[in-house]
């Protein structure tokens, strides 16, 4: 009795091919894309309302306050909702009528977003 047919060693050959060829071609973890990206570390307070102070914690951000884009939900925060910022904090004015959701920082057209869960 024959275990496998030719047909069917050469299908079991392209499977092996396959899942090699696609195991290769995923992203390690360890890569990082961009380095000097601004990252999001913490948001605070976790929730607040329009006109209220929010502080962006994180790393590589624009040491000019006004470089930094800042986005929350769809709203850019105007260059005068800027409070202070530094390398490492942001605070901000929410807008008014913002609402609640993705929390967004570039510089320099590097993007870190941040989902606020709370």
């Amino acid at each position: 009795m024959r275990l496998l047919r030719a047909d069917s060693k050469f299908f079991l050959l392209l499977l092996v091919i396959a899942g090699i060829f696609l195991n290769s071609c995923k992203k390690k973890d360890t890569d990082d894309e961009c380095p000097n990206c601004p990252t999001v570390t913490a948001i605070s307070p976790t929730s607040a309302h329009g006109f209220d102070q929010l502080t962006i914690t994180g790393n590589n951000f624009s040491s000019d306050p006004q470089s930094n884009i800042v986005k929350l939900t769809v709203f850019q925060i105007d260059l005068i909702q800027y409070w202070s910022g530094s390398t490492s904090e942001l605070i901000v004015k929410v807008p008014r009528l913002c609402g609640s959701g993705k929390v967004t920082v570039d510089v320099d057209a590097r993007t870190h977003k941040f989902w606020n869960s709370a």
